[in-house]
């Protein structure tokens, strides 16, 4: 097994239980919009980059 490929697996492992523990201290609701905020900025971020890249 590749060294990504553990990575992802150890990823899709522990994620949910270390998501559970983070919604039990800090809301469920409050984690779902931290996690939907970071992901939009990080998709935005993405996209900029590309387009940056293409322009050079």
């Amino acid at each position: 097994m590749s060294l990504r490929n553990s990575a992802t697996g150890l990823g899709r492992a522990s994620g949910p239980i270390l998501f559970t523990g983070l919604a039990t201290q800090t809301g469920y609701r409050r984690l779902f919009i931290a996690a939907g905020v970071a992901t939009l900025a990080l998709r935005l971020g993405v996209l900029v980059l590309r387009r940056v890249r293409a322009d050079t």
